[in-house]
């Protein structure tokens, strides 16, 4: 698509701290599991910056997925954003404590197809040699720059500079507003309701549905009622436990898990939530990380609706989320 000039940017103007926050909370599962020391650091105030939500998410995700891939359990990987001091641009980087990128490899790794060999190489395992050269050109349609520091056996450093404003792009690049794409991913799957009405006896029909939120991870479980409590009424649980005696005393309209939990998981909730017959009506969606197949299998055994990835869009999560509760 980019080589047939198809792919275009839509840029609108948005808080990129809390866009780039978003992307940051959806590994956190991944380095808990792998004890890896995971931090989020901001410079500064908050930044409205123009960019294509689609494109920029692609970039982040790509360099995400990487330093998780190069970094060994029990490393240490460190998100930065701010402003930058000289030329004012705005600018993130990615820090990892991974093998590092060889010298002699290090000019050609945003080459499309680069694949280097040998110990610490950015494709060493196989990649298609696709996402950094993705990337590059996604910031270079931004008129940003991307760039990497790295010596072998020392981690690698990959930073992305971007330029405040719009007047870099085109007028055909400006989308109309904000909640353009959030609007057109909801648009084609299930008409937006401000609430949404669910009859169940004892409620009302213009409350809200409820959704019970489980994970033991307190900043995951702070974001998600941040992003669905405009549309649902949301109750919290830290386990399996705590969610399966609040699940059989206030019936909630669907269960959003995490798979990995003390005392109880996801999985092990799901089967006692399906084989009650005062719950078993209730759809449970599973939250973990991209790569765990074999819990997925587990989780659609014991009757699970839904399998969500991380990391996973907010707004198709939602979508799915209303659909379910519909049905």
């Amino acid at each position: 698509k980019k080589d047939a000039g198809v792919s275009k940017l839509k840029v609108v103007q948005g808080n990129v701290n809390a866009f780039l926050y978003e992307i940051y909370v959806s590994f956190i599962p991944l380095a808990e599991d792998r004890g890896i020391t995971y931090t989020f650091e901001v410079k500064g105030n908050e930044t409205e910056l123009w960019f294509d939500r689609l494109e920029m998410e692609k970039v982040a995700i790509n360099l995400l997925s990487n330093a998780f891939k190069f970094t060994p359990d029990k490393g240490e990987i460190k998100v930065v954003l701010g402003k930058e001091e000289q030329e004012g641009n705005w600018y993130f980087s990615i820090k990892d404590s991974g093998a590092g990128i060889a010298s002699k490899s290090l000019p050609y790794i945003f080459d499309r197809f680069y694949q280097a060999k040998g110990n610490g190489q950015i494709h060493s395992d196989g990649g298609s040699g696709i996402g950094l050269f993705l990337s590059k050109q996604i910031v270079e349609a931004h008129k940003g720059m991307i760039m990497a520091e790295s010596m072998l056996g020392e981690g690698a450093t990959f930073y992305v500079s971007l330029p405040m404003g719009n007047s870099h792009f085109q007028a055909e690049e400006l989308a109309e507003e904000d909640t353009l794409l959030a609007n057109e991913i909801r648009q084609t799957i299930l008409p937006i309701h401000e609430s949404l009405e669910v009859d169940k006896g004892k409620k009302e029909p213009s409350e809200k549905a409820t959704l019970l939120v489980v994970d033991d991870n307190d900043d995951i479980r702070s974001y998600l009622k941040y992003q669905l409590s405009e549309a649902f009424s949301i109750e919290e649980a830290r386990n399996g436990e705590e969610a399966w005696e609040l699940a059989k005393n206030i019936v909630p309209d669907l269960i959003l898990a995490d798979i990995s939990m003390p005392k109880m998981t996801g999985i092990e909730l799901c089967q006692l939530v399906k084989t009650n017959v005062i719950t078993s009506h209730i759809p449970v969606v599973l939250l973990t990380a991209r790569s765990s197949i074999a819990y997925q299998v587990d989780g659609f055994q014991e009757g699970a609706d839904a399998y969500i990835t991380k990391p996973f869009n907010i707004g198709l999560l939602e979508v799915r989320i209303r659909n379910l509760i519909l049905s």
